[in-house]
């Protein structure tokens, strides 16, 4: 059972993490393995210093942990095929004008 929920605790911090150096990836340009790396690398730590001394918790942080080197070796070897294209408008489709209403509201 320690198993099941250490297995489940890990890929939840992993998952949460990922999303975090997602929005660092799109936002700041910070590289997605990078951003990862750095979050998880200190998630594991603080969940090792911090956390429970029993058993399960050094599942969690051993969890954590290979999550932490496997997801960072595949995304450093991924990383020239993430590509995030910038959206743009190139042009406006249609312009707007507004027109003021004579009479309604003013005095």
């Amino acid at each position: 059972m320690d198993l099941v929920v250490a297995g489940v605790a890990s890929a939840v911090s992993g998952g949460v993490v990922f999303c975090l150096a997602f929005i660092l990836f799109g936002s700041h340009n910070v590289p997605l393995y990078l951003g990862y790396a750095v979050i998880l690398g200190g998630v594991g730590a603080l969940c090792f210093a911090i956390g429970p001394k029993d058993r399960g918790g050094r599942m969690v942080a051993g969890g954590i942990g290979l999550l932490w080197l496997i997801g960072t070796a595949g995304l450093f070897a991924a990383r020239a095929d993430i590509v995030i294209s910038p959206h743009r408008h190139a042009t406006v489709v249609q312009p707007v004008i507004v027109e003021s209403q004579g009479g309604q509201g003013s005095t």
